[in-house]
């Protein structure tokens, strides 16, 4: 019996499209597989390095034209049920190059992965190799190398929405920025116009918007925060504050660092505040609240009483360099009795009403270029009205000019009453309070008087007017007789003649233009007469005290 039969070689493809049987010839293209033979059995591979390379899974193979695996120039890459296709390139810095070659330069795109970093490079043939961006985990750095290589975005109504400009290393906002920007140019696309509830006039070169939920008195809103010299820590930051609890009335406070804070600590505290009624708050250690109707209103809160707003000038060779407070009355008209300026003094009364209870002002007396006076009144509370106190005129300084029952009163160091005007009384004391219907002017009891003495020792001294007001002339002249002349007189002046010397006489004549109704006696030692100007040039004797 015979063994069995071989059938013969089919050959097919996997779909059946091709069929051929029986086979009497298999061809096998060299560059695509190898073909092994051992006695009758004959063993068909893949060519490791030929076109049809050995293929797994999730690896692509392509050819050319020439080999049996080809591939066209465009792919699909259709996704499995559930998930999406993926391209993995794997192995030491896989790259992706994305090339033009159809001029006469080829320009390029390579995506580089090495490490945790992924590059993009724009290369070309001509020798152009720069590095783009490099994403990373934690950053992604553009224009690495340093080129100048510009950085541009475009908004859909502004093709310069933001720019960086490499070769003058700023930034623009809206706008190519100019040489002039340091590090950062905002173009505004027009006029902002503040006082406007129009949106579209705004045209606000920087918004900040603080977009938190409702915020009750004293919340901070957006901010601008300044580093100093450690750039890791506040130094100092301007912050909108909500001022009360309508959320749309919100002022604007300046925050610097506190003091009392180590170095380290990042904690500010509010110094000054714009408020949204236009008022300035200035808050320090010596510096308060505002008040009702000021301008500007500086509050101490000190214990001691220490200066509260101190105006100093640098020091200056200059001797009239100290600073200035300068009261100024702009007017293009000015009239006589204008006021200048003023500074009142207020304060609470029992009530709690504030009432000003001094102040001095400045006026014009007279506006006249060529003879321009001014004056100040000092004015003071008295029973519920400022009564005028004293007057420094141009010409005249009044004291109590309302005629009020005032007291003047000049202190010395040893006397507290050395000038005592009661205004009661219409009386003046010397060393005393004086007393009600006395004397108008009423001295001290142990008050003490001197004499103005003057020295003639001359034959014929001649007494000037200056020397017969009130004065004693004292003659002492040895060689003879002495005869001293009265040259001049003015009604109630008055001069005493005394003789001092032992052997020589004293007679008192009269000067040219000069009357006695009396005759002067001869005087010998330590014999005096006192004389008086009864009227002008007209003399009197009226005592001898020989």
């Amino acid at each position: 019996m015979s063994g069995p039969v071989t059938r013969p070689l089919k050959a097919k493809e996997s779909d059946n499209s091709v069929s051929v049987y029986p086979c009497t010839d298999l061809s096998f293209n060299a560059a695509d597989f190898t073909v092994a033979a051992t006695g009758q059995q004959a063993t068909i591979s893949i060519d490791a390095t030929g076109a049809g390379a050995t293929l797994t899974d999730t690896y692509v193979g392509f050819g050319n034209a020439s080999d049996l695996m080809t591939g066209s120039a465009d792919f699909t890459f259709t996704a499995d049920a559930g998930s999406g296709p993926v391209l993995l390139l794997t192995g030491e810095t896989p790259k992706i190059d994305i090339q033009d070659d159809t001029g006469p330069t080829d320009y390029k795109t390579r995506l580089v992965q090495s490490g945790l970093s992924l590059y993009m490079f724009s290369q070309d043939s001509a020798g152009t190799d720069v590095e783009l961006v490099r994403m990373q985990p934690g950053s992604v750095v553009f224009n690495d190398d340093g080129e100048n290589l510009d950085f541009k975005i475009e908004g859909q109504n502004d093709d310069d929405l933001f720019y960086l400009d490499a070769s003058q290393d700023n930034i623009g906002i809206g706008a190519v920025p100019g040489t002039e920007a340091n590090r950062l140019y905002i173009a505004a696309d027009g006029q902002f116009d503040p006082t406007t509830s129009t949106k579209a006039d705004q045209n606000n070169t920087i918004y900040l918007y603080n977009s938190g939920g409702t915020q009750g008195d004293g919340a901070y809103g957006a901010a601008i925060a300044f580093g100093g010299v450690d750039s890791s820590r506040r130094r100092a930051a301007i912050a909108a504050v909500q001022t009360t609890s309508d959320a749309d009335e919100v002022g604007l406070g300046f925050f610097t660092h506190d003091p009392a804070s180590p170095a380290s600590n990042e904690v500010l505290s509010e110094h000054m505040r714009l408020d949204d009624n236009g008022r300035l708050f200035i808050s320090a250690s010596d510096i308060g609240t505002d008040t009702a109707g000021a301008r500007l209103h500086v509050r101490s809160l000190a214990v001691e009483p220490t200066p509260i707003v101190k105006i100093t000038a640098v020091e200056d060779t200059k001797t009239d360099a100290g600073p200035i407070l300068d009261l100024y009355r702009d007017g293009a008209n000015p009239q006589d009795d204008d006021e200048v300026g003023m500074i009142t003094f207020s304060g609470n009364d029992s009530g709690g009403n504030e009432d000003v209870y001094a102040y001095i002002k400045a006026r014009l007396e007279d506006v006249t270029a060529t003879t321009e006076n001014a004056g100040f009144t000092f004015r003071v509370m008295e029973a519920g009205s400022l009564r005028q106190h004293l007057i420094l005129g141009s010409r005249d300084i009044i004291f109590n000019k309302d005629g009020r029952d005032v007291n003047f009163r000049v202190e010395t160091d040893g006397e507290p009453n050395m000038l005592y005007l009661q205004g009661e009384y219409d009386r003046a004391g010397i060393g005393m309070v004086p007393v009600e219907n006395e004397a108008q002017l009423q001295v001290a009891e142990d008050a003490t008087f001197n004499t103005y003495v003057i020295p003639k020792n001359e034959a014929t001294s001649l007494l000037t007017g200056a020397e017969v007001k009130n004065t004693l002339v004292t003659v002492d002249y040895n060689t003879g007789a002495s005869t001293p002349t009265i040259s001049s007189g003015t009604a109630g002046e008055c001069v005493t003649i005394l003789n001092l010397n032992a052997t020589q006489t004293v007679t008192v004549t009269a000067g040219v233009g000069i009357t006695f109704a009396s005759t002067p006696a001869v005087l010998n030692q330590w014999e005096s007469e006192k004389w008086v100007c009864y009227k002008s040039n007209n003399w009197v004797r009226v005592a001898n005290e020989s």
